[in-house]
């Protein structure tokens, strides 16, 4: 792939973030962008997704240009953990889908410390 944080971001990409049951699912705008020239980095919190957006070739001069090209980037943060094994990624008429499956977390009782009684911790599923 390519590094990105040594380039100028020119455009960011609108993001739609819905939560599921068991999984958040990430939908990034990427009219005109192929699969090669995108990369997706996720971490336990978040997600980033970087790439680039070549101009079409052009042989007459441009009258007036609004289709945004050049690098992009975009992190999108979860409120929750992700199950970063579980990832999965696809791209479909310009949208980029990016499936985001929950990790399953132990929870855990604190009680409020009274002066003079103990502390109850209690660990949960």
């Amino acid at each position: 792939m390519f590094l990105l944080y040594e380039r100028e971001i020119s455009w960011t990409p609108a993001v739609d973030i819905y939560e599921e049951k068991e999984k958040w699912l990430v939908f990034v705008e990427l009219p005109g962008v192929p699969s090669d020239d995108i990369d997706i980095t996720v971490f336990p919190e978040s997600v980033l997704v970087k790439g680039i957006k070549t101009p079409p070739a052009r042989a007459l001069s441009a009258e007036k240009i609004e289709i945004y090209t050049g690098y992009f980037q975009r992190r999108i943060s979860i409120l929750g953990r992700i199950n970063i094994d579980a990832v999965t990624a696809s791209l479909k008429d310009g949208v980029l889908s990016i499936v985001l499956p929950f990790e399953e977390q132990e929870s855990i009782k604190i009680s409020v410390d009274i002066p003079g009684e103990p502390i109850e911790i209690e660990k949960g599923d």
